[in-house]
């Protein structure tokens, strides 16, 4: 009795491993953008399925770059605590500084999508431009006060 998995069984799993975590992007990139239930049904009306398991695997590769069109930027969780605590203290200290300011909500907005390229401060982890929008905040408020 052969107890060796067929190659083209490998070849199977390794598949729908790959769909189960394409999916899982798109899943993550639906609520990281706050798309409503209308407006996620809306974009998969655009590949002609009502969910997003029915996708073929081009599609979902068409779906996530989709998602990335909309401002979607996908991340990997780093194991690295003190980087995430240097990241969310950089971030709590923006908006701390936006919060002192005029218009210090939309003005944070501008910067982290003019100097990151991004449109939410959430999505922003790169502490070297953290540092840069902060330092950019800081002047402003030093011009105010």
């Amino acid at each position: 009795m052969n107890t060796k998995p067929h190659p083209t069984d490998r070849w199977t799993a390794k598949i729908a491993e790959q769909r189960r975590g394409i999916l899982a992007k798109i899943h993550i990139a639906k609520k990281q953008l706050g798309l409503t239930q209308d407006q996620y049904a809306a974009i998969l009306s655009g590949f002609e399925v009502t969910s997003a398991k029915d996708l073929t695997m081009q599609q979902l590769e068409s779906c996530v770059k989709y998602m990335k069109y909309l401002g979607w930027r996908p991340f990997r969780v780093r194991k690295r605590a003190p980087v995430e605590r240097t990241i969310t203290a950089l971030q709590d200290r923006c908006r701390e500084l936006a919060g002192q300011m005029e218009n210090g909500e939309e003005r944070l907005a501008g910067l982290i999508k003019s100097k990151a390229g991004v449109d939410a401060l959430e999505w922003l982890r790169d502490t070297a431009k953290l540092k840069q929008i902060l330092a950019i905040l800081e002047k402003y408020r030093e011009r105010e006060a």
